[in-house]
């Protein structure tokens, strides 16, 4: 029977409860002073991203199975889309088809060696519901987590440095 995620952290002693999430705020390749270039071509918003009219982003979720409990890590990912995809996403956001479409992962990991670029099935879910992605057949160890899961250690040395 899986149970929930808990451990007692190393840093601060105290017993953490519950599998994490974290999000990241933008894709990897945004800043700030995109969004004062003239000609507003670029944005970023909670769900969608154009960094100077030619690259399209939207944010979505991986989720890392963890052994022996209920729920997974779960990353809040942005995923580069073409721009057909990132414009039919962007008018139907409200009543998104479920569809699958290609995209690259558009940040870095921590824990894990160079996560940016790589090939992503990007599941689009309907109902406003962000898509998921999952991570394209490859030896990266992001991918083989992804399918088999990680043992509870792994999950607290993934978890703890982004507690503190």
């Amino acid at each position: 029977m899986a149970g929930v995620f808990s451990f007692i952290c190393s840093e601060c002693g105290k017993t953490h409860t519950g599998s994490p999430s974290w999000s990241f705020a933008s894709p990897i390749y945004w800043s700030d002073a995109l969004a004062q270039e003239v000609g507003g071509a670029s944005m970023l918003d909670s769900d969608l991203c154009v960094i100077r009219g030619t690259d399209y982003f939207i944010r979505c979720t991986l989720e890392i199975p963890i052994h022996g409990a209920s729920e997974p890590v779960t990353w809040g990912v942005w995923a580069t889309q073409s721009k057909a995809n990132f414009e039919l996403y962007r008018d139907t956001f409200f009543s998104s088809p479920e569809r699958t479409t290609f995209g690259y992962l558009a940040n870095q990991l921590p824990g894990y060696a160079d996560t940016l670029s790589l090939a992503l099935a990007v599941n689009w879910q309907g109902n406003r519901a962000r898509p998921w992605i999952g991570i394209e057949e490859t030896d990266h160890e992001l991918h083989k987590d992804c399918v088999e899961g990680i043992s509870w250690e792994k999950a607290i040395a993934l978890v703890q440095p982004n507690l503190h």
